[in-house]
């Protein structure tokens, strides 16, 4: 997995999914917060993101292409 530097959210450049989006390889989910932001794992692409409101969840986000 490929750890992020940086531990803020970017959300200039990145944007929260919703429930029920379909994950996908280069997403992002927050790791522990001593990690940070890092790539999802495999076994997660293509399943449907969990409703990011609980924090119970993990919370996932994408890089938005301009």
């Amino acid at each position: 997995m490929e750890n992020r530097t940086k531990k803020e959210t970017d959300w200039v450049n990145y944007r929260q999914l919703k429930k029920g989006e379909i994950i996908e390889k280069d997403d992002e989910v927050l790791c522990e917060s001593k990690i940070g932001w890092v790539t999802t794992i495999e076994s997660c692409v293509g399943t449907l993101a969990p409703d990011p409101q609980y924090i119970a969840h993990r919370i996932y986000r994408r890089r938005i292409v301009r």
